[in-house]
């Protein structure tokens, strides 16, 4: 953890402890939008003061746990809208991030900077009262895909044929007409609908997407949902997130997965909740998690003949059921009133601004190195390609030198008198074998010679 982070932290843990930072909460000043039905001992380890209940509307909500009780790095889940930035606002509850927290939105993962005002979220956080430092923040959207119905007349439209209040929402001015692709944030009513309080327009070329529990007719809510052949049967338990293709009848999912987040709250964790409650369930369905609520709880939201949100705070008890220090029941006209600043500043802004400095300093240090070695490389290369430019030039030259001296060499032979050329030697015949020797024949013996007759000798020749 860097010296910044540390001080930054050192700094919020100083404000947890100062007394004028209960009157100075951001989240909740000067709200009048809620009436408590249930009001126990809200401290933690009973060192909290119980505060009277509001009337008619206009009573305030407890501070359970302010001024340090509670451990500072108690669990905590905080589930519902952002009202305010400072950091974000949830029930009332100030929750600090940085750029380093991890957000996911709709279980994809994305960045603090996609926070904005209306959108509903589950927080994992460590600290006591209503001042939290958050671990995780999940975005959560109901519906989104094709707008199928528009009545401004009763402020509705529909998505899908998902129908929805749009009298309350944060960015309700937002021109919609039959066609135009929208997601919404929100809460779903006792009677199916959502009370949206925040609209985003998505790309015509983005999947749409439904959220809820998948009926054994195919609907989730009452969006019709082909599921692909290739999916098994065995699908999640609880609520689903089935996205795909609206065809103009029926969203052919190519999805079907668990929705909500993977938040599973271990006894002791302190809850901030915010939704709907069925007078008809005993048990509280949000954030993807489940709580069983107690018999006194059940009764006061039976009796309080209303169907208007409720931010119910306590613990989570051994057995997993829910321990519950106060019920808050929020008029659906004042939901995003709870409080914080409209836009981000102050120390949300002024902590960001110098953790993107720092981040920004350090990149450029990165950038700065980077072009250096980028530099050396460049004149390393330059200075490779003169080297060889100057080689290639040598070699040149002494090519050209070679070749005018064998110009010369030509010009002064072509002054002698040319050699006739010589023939050119024929090639030899090979002489042909002798044939082989034939064995002379063997000589006859010569015959023995005959003795010659004595010579007679001639008569004396008479001379005349």
């Amino acid at each position: 953890m860097t010296k910044n982070r540390l001080t930054f932290f050192a700094f919020i843990g100083l404000f947890l402890i100062t007394p004028e930072s209960q009157a100075a909460n951001p989240c909740n000043t000067g709200f009048v939008g809620s009436e408590t039905i249930l009001s126990a001992e809200p401290g933690l380890g009973g060192t909290g003061q119980p505060m009277a209940p509001g009337i008619g509307g206009t009573g305030h909500g407890i501070e359970p746990g302010l001024g340090g009780t509670g451990s500072p790095s108690a669990e905590n889940i905080v589930h519902g809208v952002i009202t305010g930035f400072a950091s974000i606002c949830v029930n009332g509850v100030e929750v600090h991030y940085d750029n380093q927290t991890p957000v996911q939105m709709n279980g994809v993962p994305s960045s603090t900077e996609a926070l904005r005002i209306g959108q509903w979220v589950s927080v994992s956080a460590k600290g006591s009262g209503r001042e939290l430092n958050a671990r995780s923040i999940s975005v959560e959207q109901l519906v989104g895909g094709p707008v199928t119905r528009v009545d401004r007349a009763v402020g509705q439209i529909d998505v899908m044929g998902q129908t929805i209040d749009v009298t309350h929402a944060f960015n309700k001015g937002l021109s919609l007409k039959q066609g135009d692709f929208v997601s919404v944030s929100g809460a779903r009513k006792p009677n199916g609908q959502i009370l949206a309080t925040r609209l985003d327009p998505m790309g015509s070329d983005a999947n749409s997407f439904v959220v809820g529990r998948l009926s054994s007719s195919g609907r989730v809510n009452n969006v019709s949902v082909t599921q692909p052949e290739t999916m098994s049967r065995r699908l999640p338990e609880g609520e689903v997130r089935a996205t795909g293709q609206w065809d103009g009848q029926r969203l052919r999912a190519n999805q079907v997965t668990a929705a909500g987040n993977s938040l599973h709250p271990q006894p002791g964790t302190r809850f901030h909740l915010q939704a709907y409650p069925h007078h008809s369930q005993e048990t509280l369905d949000v954030g993807g998690f489940s709580l069983r609520l107690p018999d006194k709880a059940l009764k006061q939201l039976r009796s309080s003949q209303t169907n208007s949100l409720a931010v119910i705070r306590g613990r989570v008890g051994e057995r997993g059921s829910a321990e519950v220090d106060t019920i808050e029941i929020i008029s659906e006209s004042r939901t995003l009133e709870r409080g914080g600043r409209q836009t981000r500043s102050g120390r949300e802004r002024d902590a960001r601004d110098l953790e993107r400095q720092r981040s920004e300093e350090l990149k450029d240090a990165m950038d700065a190195a980077e072009d250096a070695d980028k530099a050396a490389a460049k004149l390393q290369e330059e200075q490779l390609k003169a080297g060889l430019r100057v080689q290639e030039r040598i070699q040149e030259q002494s090519k050209e030198r070679t070749s005018s001296e064998r110009r010369t060499r030509t010009e002064s032979r072509a002054e002698r008198p040319a050699k006739a050329e010589r023939p050119e030697k024929m090639e030899r015949t090979e002489k042909p074998e002798r044939p082989e020797k034939l064995d002379r024949p063997e000589k006859p013996d010569r015959p023995e010679k005959v003795d010659r007759p004595e010579k007679v000798e001639r008569p004396e020749r008479i001379r005349d």
